[in-house]
């Protein structure tokens, strides 16, 4: 659990540093985490002795953060085997995403309770596919997608599926672009 945490506080560390309150409501910071979990199926011993079969979990889960108040709204989802991140599909359809937190301070840890459950679902899973508990042997890998390395974005429509409730809804979200830093702070509030 040590990482996950570690891997949470740096994201919210990073909107917090580079991404200011009160920006335009068409700006957002996209994220990928990605969740890589390995059992080689090697024994302990390091002499090479296969004993288990080789196993393997990927789980990528986009994130979009957008600051146009004091509040900050975190909307993400998993990402399909078969499918890319929003940043792939800027000229398609909207994405759903979820709205895991709209808050001005709690964003920091309901906004990221995906990926404890992403985490408990990888080790529920190893457990079901190898019937091992969790095994020395069982590397885990969560950072940044490089694949999707974290950027601004610029939202061309953000439309909440259910406009009673604004705390429980998802979102139908399209990207019009990526953003270099200089071009995002056209849409931050000055100094």
């Amino acid at each position: 659990m040590l990482h996950i945490s570690h891997f949470e506080n740096t994201i919210a560390t990073f909107v917090d540093n580079f991404f200011p309150t009160f920006s335009h409501k068409r700006l957002g910071l996209h994220f990928v985490a990605k969740f890589e979990y390995e059992d080689m199926g090697y024994d302990k011993s390091g002499n090479g002795n296969k004993v288990r079969e080789h196993w393997k979990k990927c789980y990528r889960i986009e994130m979009l953060f957008q600051r146009q108040s004091n509040y900050t709204k975190v909307l993400g989802r998993l990402i399909p085997e078969d499918e890319e991140s929003i940043l792939h599909y800027t000229t398609k359809e909207p994405i759903t995403l979820k709205q895991y937190s709209f808050h001005d301070s709690c964003w920091r840890d309901e906004g990221f309770r995906e990926f404890l459950k992403t985490f408990i679902d990888a080790i529920n899973s190893y457990k079901e596919d190898t019937g091992l508990n969790l095994h020395e042997n069982l590397n885990a890998y969560i950072g940044l997608d490089i694949f999707n390395s974290p950027c601004f974005v610029e939202i061309d429509s953000m439309e909440m599926t259910n406009t009673k409730d604004r705390w429980n809804t998802d979102y139908k979200v399209k990207i019009k672009r990526r953003l270099t830093t200089k071009g995002a702070a056209k849409f931050m509030p000055e100094d």
